[in-house]
C-alpha cells in the first residue's frame, strides 16, 4: 500500500517556505510536499484541490494567520493533522495552538531531528488511520462500495481523496472506480459531489447561513470554489438557488 502523505506549507516568506518544504522532504521519504502558500487563504484554496494529510503554517501571516486557518480546519477538515511553525517562543502562541488541535508545535529555525521525530510520530498515526479504515472492511465487492458509500456520508464536509480512499482500502482507484459504478451508477467523486451539492441545496433552503459557511458545512472550504461547483451542477449560483427556492415557497402558501 501506498504510504505517501502530502503536505501544504503555509509562510508568507518564500525563502523560509521553500527551506522548510525541503527539509521536511529530506527529514522523511514518505511525506511529499503538494503545495507552497503565501498565507493562511491561499492555504485553504490549496487544500480543496490538492487533499493534503498535513499542513505546516506559520503563525503570523497576512490576510489570514496560522491560527485563523488551523481554526477553520479543525472545525472543517478535522482529519488534516496541523503543525504550526514560527519563531514566536511564546506560551499564549503554544496554547492558542493547542486549542485547535495541533499535532504539534515547531520553533524556527526549525531542528531536524525534531522535524524528523515529528514525522515519525506522525507517519504513525496516519498509517494507523489507515489501518483502521482497512480493517473495517471486506474484500467483498458490495461491502467496499458500502463502506465507501457510507464513509462519504460521514464525511462529505472534510476533504476526501476517492482515490487515496482507495489505497486505504488497499486496492487501486480504478477498482474502486469500476465496482462502485457498476453497483451505484456514478464514479465515487460524482457520488461525492452529488452528496456536496444536496447538503449545500437543504443548507441554502433551511438556514439564513452565509454562502461561503454553507460551502464550508458542504465540503469547500473555499468560497469562490462553492460556487464555481454549485453553479456547475445546478445551473445556479447559490443565491439564485436560495431565491427560488424561497419563492417557490411562498407560492405554496
Amino acid at each position: 500500500m501506498d504510504k505517501k502523505f502530502r503536505v501544504i506549507v503555509a509562510d508568507d516568506e518564500k525563502l523560509i517556505a521553500n527551506n522548510i518544504a525541503k527539509n521536511i522532504e529530506k527529514a522523511h521519504p514518505s511525506f511529499s510536499v503538494a503545495g507552497i502558500a503565501r498565507d493562511g487563504a491561499e492555504a485553504l484554496q490549496m487544500v480543496e484541490t490538492l487533499l493534503p494529510h498535513v499542513v505546516f503554517s506559520d503563525i503570523k501571516m497576512p490576510i489570514m494567520d496560522g491560527l485563523a486557518l488551523f481554526n477553520i480546519l479543525s472545525e472543517h477538515k478535522p482529519k488534516i493533522k496541523k503543525i504550526i511553525v514560527s519563531g514566536y517562543d511564546d506560551f499564549q502562541f503554544v496554547r492558542d495552538a493547542l486549542q485547535s488541535q495541533t499535532f504539534d508545535y515547531l520553533l524556527k529555525p526549525i531542528n531536524r531531528e525534531e522535524l524528523r521525530l515529528t514525522l515519525e510520530k506522525l507517519y504513525a498515526q496516519l498509517c494507523a488511520e489507515r489501518n483502521e479504515i482497512s480493517a473495517e472492511v471486506s474484500q467483498s465487492p458490495g461491502k467496499i462500495v458500502e463502506a465507501v458509500q457510507r464513509y462519504i456520508h460521514e464525511n462529505y464536509a472534510n476533504v476526501i481523496d476517492c482515490s487515496g480512499l482507495a489505497g486505504e482500502y488497499g486496492f487501486s482507484g480504478s477498482y474502486l472506480a469500476r465496482i462502485f459504478r457498476d453497483r451505484v451508477g456514478v464514479s465515487p467523486q460524482r457520488y461525492l459531489i452529488d452528496c456536496r451539492i444536496f447538503a449545500a441545496k437543504s443548507l441554502l433552503a433551511d438556514t439564513e447561513l452565509m454562502v461561503r459557511e454553507v460551502g464550508v458545512r458542504a465540503g469547500y472550504a473555499d468560497a469562490y470554489y462553492f460556487s464555481k461547483i454549485f453553479r456547475q451542477n445546478t445551473g445556479m449560483s447559490p443565491m439564485q438557488y436560495r431565491k427560488q427556492h424561497a419563492i417557490a415557497e411562498h407560492e405554496k402558501k
